[in-house]
Order: C-alpha cells, then sequence, then structure tokens
C-alpha cells in the first residue's frame, strides 16, 4: 500500500502478482493505460474459468463481443447497448433540418 502511495508501480505490480490480486492488478493496469497487459489478464481469466474476472476485463478494454460470449446474461446485454447506440449514432449523425425531412415532405405533398 506505501508502494502506492509513493507511485512505485512496479513494486505495486510485482506484490499484486504475487499475490494474485487479479482485479487489483487489472485496475492498475486500467490506470496505467497498459492496455497490452489487461488482455493479457483477460486471457488469464479465460484460463482460469473466472467469468467474473473475464467480464471484468472485457468491460474495462471495452470489447463487447467478449463481454456478451461470458456472461450472456441481461447485465452484458444492458451493458453492451448505451455503447452500442452511440456507434450508431456516431455513424450515421442526424442531419440538419430535422433528420427525416423528406418523409415529411412526401406526407404533406400525399405520397406514399
Amino acid at each position: 500500500m506505501e508502494a502506492l502511495r509513493q507511485g512505485n508501480l512496479q513494486i505495486v505490480e510485482f506484490s499484486y502478482q504475487r499475490t494474485k490480486s487479479y482485479e487489483r492488478l487489472a485496475f492498475l493496469y486500467l490506470i496505467t493505460g497498459n492496455l497490452e497487459m489487461l488482455r493479457k489478464m483477460l486471457k488469464l481469466s479465460v484460463m482460469r474459468g473466472d467469468v467474473m474476472g473475464r467480464f471484468q476485463n472485457a468491460l474495462y478494454l471495452g470489447d463487447v463481443t467478449e463481454q456478451v460470449r461470458c456472461s450472456p446474461s441481461a447485465l452484458a446485454l444492458a451493458s453492451s447497448l448505451p455503447r452500442h447506440a452511440a456507434r450508431r449514432q456516431a455513424a450515421h449523425p442526424p442531419q440538419p433540418g430535422g433528420g427525416g425531412s423528406r418523409c415529411g415532405a412526401a406526407k404533406r405533398r400525399g405520397v406514399r
């Protein structure tokens, strides 16, 4: 704990590895931006059969397919829906002027 306060991340990482504190180690990799090691943590949790660790690491990485693969429950689906909607909106931004102006103009003219 003192090494973490002092910012000695190598000692913290080593101690988490030795004590097998996988959740803390994954969070350390997340906050330090070490995504390569976080991917290795995901593979390790798959090999260990740790479903919760697998889901947590997939959540940290933003890997929606892995989240659904490891837990096809409502939690995985609910956590993937906001990101999916945001990606869809980013891919197809709304058009200026109301978005569906052609449909509205066709309805006003009586075209079906």
